[in-house]
């Protein structure tokens, strides 16, 4: 059973990562609506920046890797910048989120990664690097 709903998955994930965006980077409505469905089942009715849960009704489509860093370094504090060491997965699902407009608005453009995906929510591969390296979030507990 497992095996089928992973399928299943699969099978979702390809035909919604399938459709790029168009010029503007805009989905068409119900491409993103069908989008946002996935991501709202995906981390399971919650929002990928609060942890709080969430309607599907007024939720966002949010960028895990804010769109102005698809290509950035990490600094030791854990911010990033501008530069080459990681490319984001962009339109990919796995840097994508479902999130309440007010927390997507909050979080903006910050180069805090710690802002960028609540803790309580399941990991995700948002960036690699050249060197095989992958960037997920959130990050694992430093216990």
């Amino acid at each position: 059973m497992r095996k089928a709903v992973a399928a299943v998955d699969g099978i979702w994930r390809w035909s919604l990562e399938a459709d790029e965006p168009d010029a503007t980077d805009r989905w068409n409505p119900k491409h993103r609506r069908k989008v946002l469905e996935y991501l709202h089942i995906r981390d399971g009715e919650r929002c990928g920046l609060c942890g709080g849960t969430m309607k599907l009704k007024g939720a966002q489509v949010e960028h895990v890797v804010p769109k102005r860093f698809a290509v950035f370094e990490l600094t030791a504090e854990g911010e990033a910048q501008q530069g080459t060491y990681y490319t984001s997965v962009l339109h990919g699902m796995e840097n994508l989120q479902a999130a309440h407009p007010r927390c997507n608005k909050y979080k903006g453009n910050t180069p805090d990664i710690r802002r960028w995906r609540h803790p309580s929510m399941p990991r995700l591969v948002v960036a690699k690097a050249n060197d095989g390296r992958v960037l997920m979030l959130p990050p694992k507990d430093e216990a």
